[in-house]
């Protein structure tokens, strides 16, 4: 849980919430971080098979 906690900083780097969001352990946690790009945020909608434009 800690490290989820951890991964929401919004003073983070971007480029150490991007190493976060591919780790199955921090992911959730890095992609709650307010300080993500919504560019990324939609990258992984995309990457989910989710459509960020349809909610499906």
């Amino acid at each position: 849980m800690r490290g989820l906690a951890a991964a929401a900083n919004p003073l983070l780097p971007l480029d150490l919430i991007a190493r976060l969001l591919d780790d199955p352990g921090t992911s959730e946690g890095a992609a709650a971080d307010p300080g993500l790009p919504a560019e990324r945020l939609h990258g992984l909608l995309d990457r989910a098979g989710l459509s960020h434009t349809t909610g499906r």
